[in-house]
């Protein structure tokens, strides 16, 4: 449509200019602008070609636009779906007592296997301690079948995973 306006302002701009010089060259120009210009049912017939072109891209942009604003909504709904079905799980998960695994790392492992290799080395050298220092009874395990040591203010005791002392009250030993 611009192009179409564009070329009749051209031309009737030339037109113009060639009538102009006629004028003062004294001589007749041989072309009118009546002459020159398009008829008018000529511009007629070409603008429904025009007018359709531009409606069907209008319908194809239109219909583009709401499939997009569609997948939008639709990826909108789930992730939220996705967010709540996590917080629902992680709930179940909490009500239950289920912890997340996490994901090992070369850190991680590295870490875990730090701290296993530390506990047991705590574990076994608090033993031995009390071993030689406390004198361990027999007869009377801890909550896990632990060896239960008594120190010097007749205190009960038994070393966990850790390598710490847990103290045990009376009722809490095995006998």
């Amino acid at each position: 449509m611009k192009k179409i306006t564009f070329a009749i302002m051209a031309f009737t701009l030339a037109m113009a200019m060639q009538s102009s010089f006629a004028q003062l060259t004294g001589r007749d120009a041989h072309l009118t602008t009546r002459d020159t210009l398009p008829r008018r049912d000529t511009l007629s017939s070409q603008k429904p070609e025009y007018q359709k072109q531009r409606q069907d891209y209008q319908h194809e942009r239109q219909r583009l636009e709401s499939e997009r604003n569609r997948l939008l909504r639709e990826r909108q709904r789930i992730d939220h779906d996705r967010e709540r079905l996590s917080r629902q799980l992680d709930s179940i998960d909490r009500k239950h007592g289920v912890e997340k695994p996490k994901k090992p790392s070369f850190g991680n492992r590295v870490d875990s296997t730090a701290k296993v290799v530390g506990n047991k080395g705590a574990e076994l050298g608090a033993k031995a301690v009390a071993g030689i220092k406390d004198r361990s009874l027999e007869n009377v395990k801890g909550p896990k079948g632990e060896k239960v040591y008594v120190d010097k203010y007749d205190r009960r005791y038994y070393i966990d995973k850790e390598g710490k002392r847990v103290y045990l009250k009376k009722p809490k030993t095995k006998e």
